[in-house]
Formats: structure tokens, sequence, C-alpha cells
């Protein structure tokens, strides 16, 4: 059972992405989750605070994954490091729709707002790309993986799993995620010739 902070970072989350930032009111996001908007201000003080509760919980939720997986015994096995990092950031962002349209909407209508003085937490893909461009440098010094440049090589990752995070949102798409995945990561590490 969800408890009542639970209920209302998914409401906000569902009516920010519907509304944008502006549009999402606390009432309706207090209203979404089934809660009265003094229990939401009680819980988050504002709706600024609430969106950063938000960013937070997905940048915090990256990085555990990653951190996890660097410290196991897949560390120097790229393929299958690869392989089940993309399989756990699938379920995070595909399945439990911690959803990476909805930070790049977020983030596009605040800095369009004029609002850039946030100091907005790192999204799922600024921590992962950081990350991922570390491990790749590692892996390159180790000899694990050929010379490539780090930084494109974390930049197609991540937008690979953007881009079944968009697929995501059609209903007509089935995402078949072994298939997908085991296909990107053969492509990304032996190239397509």
């Amino acid at each position: 059972m969800k408890t009542t902070r639970e209920k209302i970072l998914k409401a906000a989350r569902e009516t920010f992405i519907k509304k944008g930032y502006k549009g999402a009111t606390t009432r309706k996001i207090a209203q979404e989750a089934g809660v009265s908007e003094v229990t939401l201000f009680r819980k988050f003080k504002s709706k600024s605070n609430l969106l950063r509760e938000i960013l937070n919980e997905n940048a915090i939720l990256s990085s555990q994954i990653f951190n996890k997986l660097t410290k196991s015994e897949l560390r120097d096995k790229p393929e299958e490091f690869l392989y089940r990092l993309a399989e756990e950031f699938f379920k995070l962002v595909v399945k439990k729709k911690i959803d990476l349209i909805f930070i790049i909407l977020v983030e596009k209508e605040l800095e369009e707002h004029g609002l850039e003085e946030w100091e907005l937490l790192d999204s799922i893909n600024k921590t992962l790309y950081t990350n991922l461009t570390n491990y790749f440098k590692e892996q390159i010094k180790k000899g694990n993986i050929r010379k490539i440049s780090p930084e494109t090589a974390a930049l197609i990752f991540v937008s690979y799993l953007s881009h079944l995070n968009l697929l995501s949102h059609f209903k007509e798409c089935e995402i078949q995620e072994e298939k997908y995945i085991k296909n990107f990561i053969n492509i990304l590490l032996r190239g397509i010739k």
C-alpha cells in the first residue's frame, strides 16, 4: 500500500507531465492523490519542493543502480555489465515510469519561464551519462574495450534508453525488453560492420 507521500509524488509526476509545471496546480495534484491540499503542503511545503523531491528521487535511484553494479563481479565484464545496466534502467524508467520525458519537459519549461536559478539536482540522464563516461574511460584503461570516445558511447547508451522510454508511451508499441536490450548492447559493443 502506498504512503501518502508516494501518492502525492505519483500524482505530481503525472500532473506535471499532462499540464506542465506552470499548469499543474497543487489543488489538482492533491485531488489526483486523493488527499487534501493542506496535506500536500504539510508534506512538501510548495509545488517547487514537490518537483525538487521528484527529481532528487530520480537521481538517487539512478545512482544506486549504477553503484550497485560497479561493486559487482560484472564491473570488468563490459558486455554483461552494460546489459544488466540497461535492463535495470529499463525497469526503472519504463516499467516504474520514472520518466525521462517528464524530466526533459520540466527542465525545458523551467528554462522557458526564466527559472534557470533553480539548482535542480541531476536528472537520470545526466547522472547516467556522467557515470557511464567514467566507466568507459576506466574500461579503456584496463583494455577491456577498445579506444573510443567515452562521452559518445555514454550518450548513445542514454539516448537509446530515452528512446525506449518514448516508445513506451505509445500504446500500440510493445517493448520487448530482452530483445531490444540484447540487440542494442550487441550493436554498441561490436558496431554494425
